[in-house]
């Protein structure tokens, strides 16, 4: 483990890549979480398997100044580990020694939703109280519209059927995904205070954090 900060009596860790490789990471990180009792977030890289990936498409990995050089190609393969294979396989490994891990990834505003649905998902499998702080649907909770996912074309992107325009906010998607997939997680949505269905974000007062590097404002959502 490479190293660590305490936040309000949680324990952080940052895992390097190489780290995730080593045998002994999972019965470490076992100590470590029975000693915090359970009060512990793992914030994992994937360097080497981001490399075999590029290795695999015939690109050499650029560094400079030690760090990565990330094209628009690289960017995506950086995504599809951390949020996929590296992500998932330190989840598994955690399982398989007791400790009843929940991996949450996605830095994409299309990515939240699929997120918040696998780690509720974990959450139900291993008995953890799941809590969704809800927040408002940026271009208003009235207009549905757009075409709808085809059967069959799921994907992490693309997790459930759903138009493009839904009308929904995360508390609201949080409790149909629990209830029309079945999922039987234990879930508390803290409800927001004083946002009506017509709002538009702009209208809220509340800053705007960008949720996508590719969604920069308000009429980017459009």
């Amino acid at each position: 483990m490479n190293n660590g900060a305490h936040v309000d009596d949680i324990t952080v860790v940052k895992l390097g890549g190489r780290t995730q490789a080593d045998v002994a990471l999972p019965s470490a990180i076992k100590a470590l979480w029975e000693k915090t009792k359970g009060r512990l977030v793992i914030v994992h890289g994937g360097g080497d398997q981001i490399s075999a990936l590029q290795r695999l498409r015939g690109e050499e990995p650029e560094f400079v100044g030690g760090r990565r050089f990330t094209s628009a190609m690289v960017l995506e393969l950086v995504r599809m580990v951390l949020s996929g294979s590296a992500n998932k396989s330190l989840v598994a490994a955690l399982t398989a020694v007791g400790v009843p891990a929940v991996g949450i990834s996605g830095e994409d505003d299309a990515l939240l939703p699929a997120t918040m649905l696998n780690a509720m998902e974990e959450a139900a499998k291993h008995k953890i109280a799941f809590y969704v702080l809800d927040r408002p649907n940026p271009i208003n909770g009235v207009t549905v519209e757009g075409p709808m996912l085809d059967t069959g074309l799921e994907s992490f992107v693309a997790a459930y059927k759903l138009p493009l325009r839904h009308g929904m906010t995360m508390g609201e998607m949080a409790k149909m995904f629990n209830a029309e997939l079945k999922i039987g997680a234990d879930l508390h949505v803290v409800q927001m205070k004083g946002w009506q269905r017509g709002d538009w974000y702009d209208s809220t007062g509340i800053p705007w954090v960008n949720p996508s590097p590719n969604m920069r404002s308000l009429n980017a959502a459009l």
